[in-house]
């Protein structure tokens, strides 16, 4: 039996079947058409000081694209879970020129963490799926709250909507958007100026309630514009 802070990684026939699966998903996404406010694309454009970006984990397919279009060339740290589906979805982000942090609330936790505020100290963002990486689903776990508070640096949260035509949605645990190419998505910021600005309560478990108040607004904004 593996140790619980195993971390599987691809092997073998698995990279030969990643490299056309990470092309598709490249152009797939480039297709799409991100609209959002001026102001919220200022907000998601400002690299000045690294951040902590928050997003539902169902909304991850579109990360890759936002982290290219408006976070670039600042480098980005996601993390992601020690299992065998986050050794796929690892090889996936680094396509993209995303580096992956592997742990999760259940393995490597604490590691995870360090790791995560040593790269936010070094100058590169972090994103962080509060729910995943396996729910439930817009629950958000108090681990993202920790990283948030101990990096002391800008917090925004992102979503997004799938006005028009319906996006593709998984059987997963949390019904995995996958929009459909060239259609509209429409991106949905809220931006911090350190997680003291947010005014979360200074409970770790009430503070995560709150962050996943304002995640499942942001979410419910469909066919807005957002701000």
């Amino acid at each position: 039996m593996r140790p619980a802070s195993h971390i599987h990684a691809l092997r073998g026939w698995r990279h030969l079947v990643l490299a056309p699966m990470g092309l598709i998903c490249r152009l797939w996404t480039r297709s799409l058409r991100l609209d959002l406010s001026p102001e919220a694309e200022a907000s998601i454009r400002n690299t000045d000081s690294p951040t902590v970006l928050l997003l539902w984990h169902n909304r991850l397919f579109v990360a890759g694209e936002i982290y290219r279009r408006f976070r670039r060339p600042r480098p980005l740290c996601s993390l992601v879970s020690a299992s065998r589906d986050g050794a796929w979805l690892t090889a996936l982000l680094q396509s993209y020129g995303i580096l992956a942090i592997r742990g999760s609330s259940s393995r490597r936790s604490l590691t995870a963490t360090r790791e995560m505020l040593v790269r936010i100290g070094a100058g590169d963002d972090i994103a962080i799926t509060p729910d995943g990486p396996r729910g439930p689903c817009y629950r958000a776990q108090p681990g993202a709250v920790l990283v948030a508070r101990h990096a002391d640096s800008p917090i925004i949260l992102v979503s997004c909507s799938y006005p028009g035509i319906r996006p593709i949605r998984l059987r997963s645990w949390d019904r995995f958007y996958i929009p459909l190419p060239f259609t509209r998505v429409c991106l949905h910021i809220a931006r911090y100026s350190s997680y003291k600005a947010m005014g979360l309560p200074a409970e770790r478990d009430r503070a995560a309630a709150e962050i996943e108040r304002r995640l499942i607004e942001l979410a419910a904004e469909r066919g807005s514009r957002g701000a």
